[in-house]
Parts: C-alpha cells; structure tokens; sequence
C-alpha cells in the first residue's frame, strides 16, 4: 500500500478497495502502472518481464497482489 499511496498520493491507500477496476475507480494508467510495478520490484526485490507491465493485465488490486506474489515465492 506505501507504494501505491507514492505513486496515487490523492487516494487512501487505507480506503482502497482491493476488488476496484485500478482504471476507472482511481484513474490508473499506462504510465502509473509502470511506476506502481517499479516501485514493487524495488520493495519486494522482484523483477516483472516487460510482457508484465501491461496495464490490461491488472485489472484490480488483487491482480497486482496475485503478481507479487508469484514473484515473491
């Protein structure tokens, strides 16, 4: 949540609803994904493919979740 409250600072990490269309709820796009998954890589020491970066990819809070995840075990 400290990652995306750097990269969306206006919105409430504490509020955010992980079921949320990332696009249409908080206005997430092309460019503040990108920035969203570098931030992750750097907290979580993981790296996403270039084929991850894709905002279609993530549709909710929980896609990005399942992500790290993946990356992380």
């Amino acid at each position: 949540m400290e990652v995306f409250s750097d990269i969306l600072p206006d919105i409430d990490a504490g509020k955010l609803d992980m079921t949320a269309e990332l696009t249409t709820e908080y206005g997430v796009n092309s460019v503040s994904i990108i920035q969203f998954i570098v931030g992750l890589e750097q907290a979580f020491n993981i790296e996403f493919d270039d084929s991850e970066l894709a905002l279609g990819l993530y549709y909710d809070m929980n896609d990005v979740v399942k992500a790290v995840a993946a990356k992380v075990s």
